[in-house]
């Protein structure tokens, strides 16, 4: 009895210095090299927690099995001896390991699913394209371009002074909408350009700090409209491309302070449809209401936008300051330019009025390329990114994330394997499973690309593979017990 005692409180203490250290590195990070994870996103938690809750049981069922081997358990001998008869009775056959086994793994998929560990963060799988579908091509102009401006010095002051030029110009050609990256006002000049440029009426400017004095100052006197830059491009792998962009409409929080700053595509969509400017970008629930646009959020608070076809913004027409001295030297007075270039040659025009056809009724966006190598206030990627974005919206390609579809594909993916791996025969099988899989995986593309659903795929590859691998030990093991042949198809047991 004291050796009973002794097993179960060590066993218990093991319990308790495990659940301790995982309540202690539950938010820590390990790192290796460039790469961060918290422990609590790793696999490691969730088999801590197993190990933990394995151990408590023991602890529990130990003394209770040596009260059953020594017959001393009081009353109810008889009917433990009964339940195990019975329970062993139930495990010898197949159609019953099949069932238990596939609700722990159910109960093991979600549990895995809930700590994010079989969450598709860019939505991979999802992009896929169907075999008889394809990329979308494009035939149609989208109602988004993309206008090159180059610089050399990143100079501040010039870039905005040719902003009101492009902005002028653009809206003598009928152009509904231009959005210009703003870099931080530094000046009281700076201001005043910034105001200018407002004049034009089409301009919205994409800023990333809605807290600068001299833009806050700007949009109190002159009512300029601003938008938050929040396309998180940099955390991004530079050579990955996605269709599935994720929007935040809140980049600061929806808090009273900040009840402006919201993403710079909604302020694009106000100017281009006309919409009040009091109107707000607002939250009912779990969904986003801006006019006529009613978009499900995510449980992270992004708006998910998104469609397997890559249109051509891009315009075959430059904006410049001091083109010359590309490839042929710096010029010694450098002037603003607009260049046409096609057909390997380039031709400089003096205005817009040759392009009215591609900007009238439009929405453009700047992409500021600085050619001297500082930073760029606007890159390739951002822009590239924002054109998809709004042309998305436009064209109604807004997406909803479905947790509950999610779940449902690990389900499904359980059930498939296990009634094919039991009622098929084995060569027969291997061929269902496969075509199985193809299945579940292009499923998720389909749902993606015909009905705007996002679903975490990795959770129904996890479900097939770990359901192959039980099932089949599962089924070999039965056929080895029972001297079944390879190729024999299990019947139900009654």
């Amino acid at each position: 009895m004291k050796k009973l005692a002794v097993t179960v409180a060590a066993r218990v203490m093991l319990a308790v210095i495990f659940a301790l250290l995982i309540a202690a590195l539950k938010w820590e990070y390990f790192r290796w090299g460039v790469f961060s994870i918290r422990f609590v996103n790793t696999f490691f938690y969730p088999a801590s927690i197993v190990f933990v809750a394995a151990l408590l049981l023991s602890a529990l069922l130990h003394p209770v099995r040596e009260l059953y081997r020594n017959g001393r358990i009081p009353f109810i001998q008889g009917s433990v001896e009964n339940f195990i008869s019975n329970l062993r009775l139930l495990f010898s056959r197949l159609n019953f390991q099949f069932l238990f086994w596939g609700v722990i793994m159910i109960l093991l998929v979600v549990f895995a699913w809930n700590l994010d560990l079989l969450r598709d963060e860019e939505y991979r799988f999802n992009q896929m394209p169907l075999p008889w579908r394809g990329i979308e091509k494009s035939t149609g102009e989208s109602p988004v371009v993309l206008f090159n401006y180059y610089s050399r010095d990143n100079n501040q002051r010039n870039y905005l002074q040719n902003c009101a030029k492009i902005a002028r110009d653009l809206k003598q050609v009928g152009a509904k909408a231009v959005l210009i990256p703003l870099p931080n006002i530094f000046s009281e000049e700076s201001k005043k350009l910034v105001q200018e440029i407002h004049k034009s009426g089409i301009v919205v400017f994409g800023v990333r700090n809605e807290s600068d004095y001299h833009l806050a100052q700007a949009r109190e006197e002159s009512g300029i409209h601003t938008g938050r830059l929040s396309l998180d491009i940099y955390k991004r792998h530079p050579f990955h491309l996605s269709f599935i962009h994720k929007v935040n409409p809140f980049p600061a929080g929806n808090y009273q302070l900040w009840k402006n700053a919201h993403d710079v595509t909604f302020e694009i969509l106000r100017l281009y449809y006309g919409l009040p400017r009091n109107l707000p970008v607002s939250l009912d629930g779990d969904n986003l209401v801006f006019g006529k646009l009613r978009a499900s959020l995510d449980e992270k608070g992004m708006l998910n936008v998104g469609s397997l076809s890559w249109p051509n913004y891009h315009i075959n027409l430059n904006a410049g300051y001091d083109m010359d001295f590309v490839g042929k030297g710096r010029s010694e007075k450098p002037k603003f330019e607009y260049t046409s270039v096609g057909r390997g040659k380039i031709e400089r025009i003096s205005n817009l009025e040759p392009y009215k056809q591609r900007f009238e009724g439009k929405i453009v966006i700047l992409q500021w390329h600085d050619l001297g190598g500082l930073s760029m206030p606007f890159s390739y990627r951002e822009s590239q990114d924002y054109a998809q974005v709004i042309d998305n919206i436009l064209r109604g390609k807004v997406l909803k994330q479905t947790n509950l579809g999610s779940l449902l594909i690990g389900l499904i993916s359980i059930l498939g394997c296990g009634l094919i791996l039991y009622r098929s025969r084995l060569i027969a099988a291997v061929g269902l499973l496969i075509l199985f899989s193809f299945m579940i995986l292009y499923g998720s593309a389909w749902l993606f690309q015909e009905k705007g659903l996002l679903v975490d795929i990795p959770v129904g590859i996890a479900s097939v593979v770990a359901s192959i691998a039980v099932f089949s030990v599962l089924r070999l093991g039965n056929e080895w017990r029972f001297g079944m042949g390879k190729s024999a198809a299990i019947s139900s047991i009654p």
